[in-house]
């Protein structure tokens, strides 16, 4: 199994990092300091920089938030979710039945779960977009810094299924996220998030091209 997840990892992971990770640079050509974007911009990095250096990594939201992703996971799986457990300084720990899968173990490295409940107040009729979008800032702020704070080399999560695997799984997920999250602030609505998903497979598909066209020349 380590030598298929190994295969994968190179064979799919890397072009989609590579066709994902072009597709997130497109969209900041659209980013500017105003309208709601000036609130949340103000919000995400205002926040970032006090999660950064104010808020612990042991800390009790943010080992509550991390494993409730795990669980969110476990049910998306097809899961039943058996316990959840916080100590707050020391870390938490959840079970559930049934075999394990790579979405499960690595979720909150990537997922943004309150990210997307506050996305989901936006299909309501908002009144006031401007606090929206800076309690957006807010949330994004919260799930990424506490997200990346999780992943080191300690990590037993990423152990589970090997670091090089783990490490290329969750920055493929991430730039898929991250890429539509910030794709809807840029744009303020969610219609373009399907081209940012098309733009990121063609990019796949161009880099498999360049892959052929060069082994070809190669080998001629």
């Amino acid at each position: 199994m380590k030598i298929l997840r190994i295969i994968i990892a190179i064979i799919v992971l890397i072009p989609c990092i590579f066709g994902f990770g072009w597709q997130f640079g497109t969209i900041w050509s659209h980013f500017q300091l105003s309208g709601t974007q000036l609130w949340f911009w103000c919000a995400f990095v205002g926040s970032s920089l006090s999660f950064l250096f104010f808020l612990p990594q042991s800390s009790y939201i943010s080992i509550l938030k991390h494993e409730l992703v795990h669980n969110l996971w476990a049910l998306l799986s097809l899961k039943k979710p058996q316990g959840i457990h916080v100590n707050r300084g020391k870390g938490g720990e959840f079970s559930y039945s049934g075999s394990s899968n790579p979405m499960i173990i690595l979720s909150p490295y990537f997922f943004p779960l309150i990210t997307v409940f506050f996305l989901l107040f936006f299909l309501l009729d908002l009144k006031n977009l401007q606090v929206f979008f800076l309690l957006l800032g807010i949330a994004c702020a919260f799930d990424m810094i506490t997200a990346l704070k999780d992943t080191h080399l300690q990590q037993t999560d990423l152990k589970i299924y090997g670091f090089f695997f783990s490490i290329l799984f969750v920055i493929t997920l991430w730039l898929i996220n991250w890429g539509l999250i910030f794709d809807f602030v840029i744009y303020g609505e969610f219609s373009q998030m399907d081209e940012y998903l098309l733009g990121g497979v063609l990019k796949i598909g161009n880099f498999f091209q360049f892959i052929f066209k060069h082994f070809a020349s190669i080998i001629r």
